[in-house]
């Protein structure tokens, strides 16, 4: 008898705890919209696509930061928009000698980038500058120049006609 009390308990005790546990969760029967704003529309040319920096790394090892992907996440490929083509890109990274203290401009980079934009209007040139710095390694530096670049060509894209 003693054993069938013990299992009772023990069911209990655990059927007690999950009954407690999903009282406690907030139930939403709908989720909220998220507020969305349209992303500009633009197609990016393939050669743009592809377009990766290449960097050096730590222990002589090299690193890749992917422009054109990124470029490409931000906007709305739409057949009839505008084409993005790549003209020319230029990516410096330069890296003082360690002190063994941390440093957060052990590492800096700069990149510049210029896209020709055709249809929607006249012919453009727009050209993008970013900066970025890092105390961990050049790459990282690299990745946030690259990062800050196109979100600048974003904002012109967006901005112009």
């Amino acid at each position: 008898m003693r054993r069938g009390f013990g299992r009772s308990a023990m069911a209990a005790f655990i059927l007690g705890s999950l009954f407690l546990g999903a009282c406690s969760v907030p139930f939403e029967s709908f989720p909220r919209a998220q507020p969305t704003t349209p992303r500009a529309r633009f197609l990016v040319e393939d050669r743009l696509l592809r377009l990766r920096e290449t960097v050096p790394g730590g222990w002589g090892a090299v690193e890749t930061v992917p422009v054109g992907r990124d470029l490409w996440l931000l906007l709305d490929p739409d057949p009839s928009a505008p084409v993005i083509h790549y003209v020319t890109s230029k990516l410096d990274v330069v890296s003082k000698p360690s002190t063994g203290y941390y440093d957060a401009d052990l590492h800096q980079a700069t990149y510049t980038l210029t896209v020709r934009v055709e249809g929607g209007g006249p012919e453009r040139e727009l050209r993008t500058e970013g900066s970025g710095r890092s105390g961990l390694s050049s790459p990282v530096a690299a990745f946030t120049a690259v990062d800050e670049a196109i979100a600048k060509l974003y904002q012109q894209l967006a901005a112009s006609p």
